[in-house]
């Protein structure tokens, strides 16, 4: 019983004890039966309320990995770098300006130009108004038509197959064909966002035993967390 229904529980109790007391007073005494129906009435709500507070979440009974969980690229290193940053920001003095960043792959935080022509069909696929701005290039233009013709309701918001937009598995396909030269079957293209739910959904096709085996996967070190 928490704090709360114990402290309800005992003003119940007192409640009722004045009741029966003034009542005996006046020759007339509480009936036996309603004293016992309010005290399973009070220990029925506060089983009730134990019971509720044991399905909410709290740091007593979520899984501790969770609380134990590490964002395993954020290392000392890393750490240090961005403390570095911050110093060079407010005018330390060091025998260089900048920080360069090589842990992870990110491009345009290295100062990469974004592809103009991907950030224009992103613009357009999402507010379609842009489609009459002269700012935008027809060949943008007639990309983003044949992706929105693809999609439910000509949106990008609806709902898609699992393994994705049909017209851009079935470009994906004609790239690698084209690419390497080989046939390619878009039926087998699966489109993810992005490496980390790729290799997941990978991984989690050989979760099964084999031969009453747990298989298992080697992985190289140092390597990318997922």
């Amino acid at each position: 019983m928490n704090r709360i229904s114990t402290a309800v529980y005992r003003h119940w109790n007192a409640s009722l004890a004045n009741i029966a007391q003034a009542n005996t007073s006046r020759s007339c005494r509480l009936p036996a039966a309603a004293f016992i129906n309010a005290k399973r009435e009070m220990s029925s709500s506060s089983s009730h309320n134990a019971a509720a507070s044991d399905k909410c979440l709290s740091l007593d009974n979520i899984n501790p990995q969770f609380i134990e969980l590490e964002y395993a690229v954020r290392g000392p290193l890393v750490i240090r770098a961005g403390q570095i940053e911050k110093e060079l920001q407010q005018g330390v003095k060091k025998p260089f300006d900048q920080v360069i960043r090589a842990n992870i792959g990110d491009c345009h935080a290295m100062g990469q130009k974004p592809i103009t022509f991907l950030r224009q069909l992103l613009a357009l696929t999402c507010d379609t108004s842009l489609f009459d701005s002269p700012a935008y290039p027809e060949d943008v233009k007639k990309r983003a038509r044949i992706i929105l013709d693809g999609c439910q309701g000509r949106s990008v918001g609806s709902y898609t197959d699992s393994a994705g937009i049909e017209v851009i598995r079935r470009q994906v396909a004609d790239f690698i064909e084209k690419r390497d030269g080989i046939p390619s079957n878009w039926e087998n293209i699966y489109l993810t966002a992005g490496a980390t739910p790729g290799i997941k959904s990978i991984l989690s096709l050989v979760r099964a035993k084999v031969g009453g085996k747990r298989p298992g996967v080697m992985v190289p070190i140092p390597q990318y967390p997922l």
